[in-house]
């Protein structure tokens, strides 16, 4: 940003450069302003043993306010947000940070998938218990060996496209910790060429009942099982 501010000080006289310079200042501005808000959540959900004010929240509700809040972004791309059948189900839990958690998986696949493809978000009930919000997309994939780091903090697995879709590299190990906050877990499917799956998994709400303090989770590894190939009936319901 100094050497922008810099380039943009030397350029006084020339329009054009005045309004390249000033536009990447701009943008990478805002860049910090959302990697030093994401740090400061970060820092919170990783000190956390227990989040407060947990309350019954609506899975329908956090799935469709975090489409609504990347729509812009999806529209953009040219990308189609497709969402599955309403579960009317409830988790207990924090309403913003389970809509940030959602939102930054949809976010993720929006920026790593190629301009007009879709991007779906489903819910599925497994049990009596539990409730999986999967984030499938059909983008350029994940290596094996990138899949045990994507939830680390900075990790990038295009580093060249998040430079140009100005992400922080933080959405992901939050979404990390907001899972653990929550008693659940973040999983990952991915097959380069293909696509990913990102699975929320989260204890439905039940009366009287509680979440379970977040486990112990040691500084950049990931809690997420990777890696597992999909059969091909559960691969069908993921896409």
């Amino acid at each position: 940003m100094a050497l922008l501010a810099e380039a943009l000080l030397e350029s006084a006289d020339d329009q054009d450069s005045v309004e390249y310079f000033g536009a990447r200042l701009h943008k990478e501005a805002h860049r910090m302003a959302d990697m030093i808000n994401e740090l400061i959540s970060l820092s919170k959900l990783q000190g956390a043993e227990a989040l407060p004010d947990m309350e019954p929240i609506s899975v329908d509700d956090v799935v469709n306010e975090a489409i609504s809040r990347v729509q812009l972004s999806a529209d953009n791309a040219n990308i189609r947000l497709t969402s599955g059948r309403s579960s009317g189900k409830f988790v207990n839990g924090d309403h913003s940070l389970l809509v940030t958690a959602v939102a930054n998986l949809i976010s993720n696949a929006i920026n790593y998938s190629p301009d007009s493809t879709p991007v779906t978000i489903t819910q599925k009930i497994t049990g009596e218990n539990t409730v999986q919000i999967r984030v499938t997309d059909r983008g350029i994939g994940i290596a094996p060996d990138d899949q045990a780091r994507v939830f680390e903090r900075f990790f990038r697995v295009d580093k060249a496209r998040s430079r140009t879709t100005g992400g922080t590299g933080l959405g992901l190990a939050i979404v990390k910790h907001v899972a653990a906050n929550h008693g659940g877990e973040i999983k990952l499917w991915s097959r380069l060429g293909t696509g990913s799956t990102f699975t929320l998994e989260l204890p439905l709400y039940t009366p009287n009942s509680g979440v379970p303090h977040a486990p112990e989770l040691a500084p950049e590894l990931p809690t997420a099982r990777h890696g597992r190939v999909l059969q091909r009936g559960e691969r069908n319901k993921a896409q």
